[in-house]
C-alpha cells in the first residue's frame, strides 16, 4: 500500500530538525512514511540532484490539504508545510543541501533552493517536481504548495486535459520530433519528469529545462503547457 504522504530525507541534519512536525502529523492521524537516504555523489545535472528534503505527496494528501479550514488534517498539514518552510527555506534554515565539486569546494543554489522540494507520481508514471525560488517568501510557498495542489487535483479529475497531461504531452512531443518510429519510446510517459514552480508575477506554474538552463547557466523555461 503506497502512504499517502512520504518525505525522503537527504540531509544529515533533517530528521532531528523535522522530529517535531512529523509528531504534530501522527497526533492528527496522519502517518507519513519517512525514508532517510546519506547525501551521495552524483554524476548528472545539479538541477536534477535531490534536494535535501523531498516531500512525495499522493493525490490523497493534496485532497486533504484542500479541505476547509478548521479541520484536523488541514491544520495539521498546515502547520507541517509551515515547518518545512522555516528548517529548509526560510532565514537560518537549519536543514540544507551541500554540493561539492571534485575540487572540494562548494557550489552554491543559483536560481532555486536545494533544500526542498515537493513531488508527485501520477497513476500514468511521469512525475512533476515544484521547486521554490532561493528568493521565495513564507506566502509565496504556501500560494505555491496550494496552487500545485490544486494542479494535481485537477489532472485526477481529468487526466485526460488537465493542464498537467497537456505538458506531459507536449513534452513528449518535443523530445520525439524527427525520430524514426523505432525510435520512439513506447514507454515515453513514464520517462517524463518535469521541474515545475510558481511564477509570482505571472501568477501560474512555469517549467524549467534543466538541460537548456545548464548550458546557459541562466534559467531556461516557458509556461505550463505552452509552447517552448
Amino acid at each position: 500500500m503506497t502512504p499517502d504522504l512520504t518525505v525522503q530525507i537527504y540531509s544529515t541534519d533533517a530528521e532531528n530538525e523535522l522530529q517535531s512536525a512529523l509528531e504534530e502529523l501522527a497526533t492528527a492521524g496522519i502517518l507519513p512514511e519517512v525514508k532517510i537516504q546519506k547525501p551521495g555523489t552524483y554524476a548528472f545535472l545539479d538541477w536534477l540532484i535531490p534536494t535535501a528534503v523531498v516531500l512525495w505527496a499522493s493525490e490523497k494528501y493534496f485532497g486533504a490539504f484542500l479541505e476547509e479550514a478548521g479541520k484536523d488534517n488541514y491544520q495539521a498539514l498546515k502547520s507541517f508545510t509551515s515547518k518545512l518552510f522555516e528548517r529548509t527555506l526560510g532565514h537560518g534554515a537549519t536543514v540544507t543541501r551541500t554540493i561539492k565539486i571534485i575540487s572540494g569546494a562548494t557550489k552554491p543554489d543559483v536560481v532555486f533552493s536545494g533544500n526542498l522540494s515537493v513531488m508527485y507520481k501520477s497513476t500514468e508514471g511521469w512525475t512533476a517536481k515544484l521547486l521554490f525560488p532561493l528568493d521565495v517568501t513564507l506566502h509565496d510557498y504556501e500560494i505555491a504548495c496550494q496552487r500545485f495542489a490544486r494542479l494535481v487535483s485537477s489532472h485526477v479529475a481529468d487526466p485526460v486535459d488537465s493542464p498537467l497531461s497537456i505538458e506531459v504531452k507536449r513534452l513528449i512531443s518535443t523530445k520525439s520530433k524527427g525520430l524514426p518510429p523505432s525510435l520512439q519510446n513506447s514507454d515515453a510517459t513514464r520517462n517524463v519528469s518535469m521541474l515545475i514552480y510558481w511564477n509570482v508575477s505571472a501568477e501560474c506554474f512555469y517549467v524549467a529545462d534543466p538541460v537548456a538552463s545548464s548550458r546557459s547557466e541562466m534559467l531556461v523555461s516557458h509556461r505550463l503547457g505552452a509552447d517552448a
